[in-house]
């Protein structure tokens, strides 16, 4: 659920771009209310840039500069976006709480 995902983007348990995108997705098929205030388009711009990125069996599958060069990009997208992400997470988490 997306308050266990925020949470765990929080405390660290679960890397930035795999929670941005994990949680983009969730939100992409809930249907229920949503506050209009809350801003998440950080997480579809995250989810827009690493979509080309293999995951899974795929990604083992890179030859290593691939991998390295994919890296490079997540790192600069967690340096650009990181406190957004944490912000979005923060609300949903918060949100998910008191609801």
């Amino acid at each position: 659920d997306v308050r266990i995902l925020a949470q765990s983007l929080l405390s660290g348990q679960l890397p930035m771009i795999e929670g941005a995108i994990r949680i983009k997705v969730l939100l992409d098929n809930y249907s229920g209310p949503r506050r209009a205030e809350l801003d998440v388009r950080v997480l579809e711009t995250i989810y827009d840039a690493t979509a080309h990125i293999p995951t899974h069996q795929h990604w083992k599958e890179l030859p290593a500069a691939q991998r390295r060069l994919h890296q490079q990009q997540m790192e600069t997208l967690e340096a650009h976006h990181r406190s957004e992400v944490e912000r979005v997470a923060r609300v949903l988490s918060e949100l998910q709480t008191a609801e």
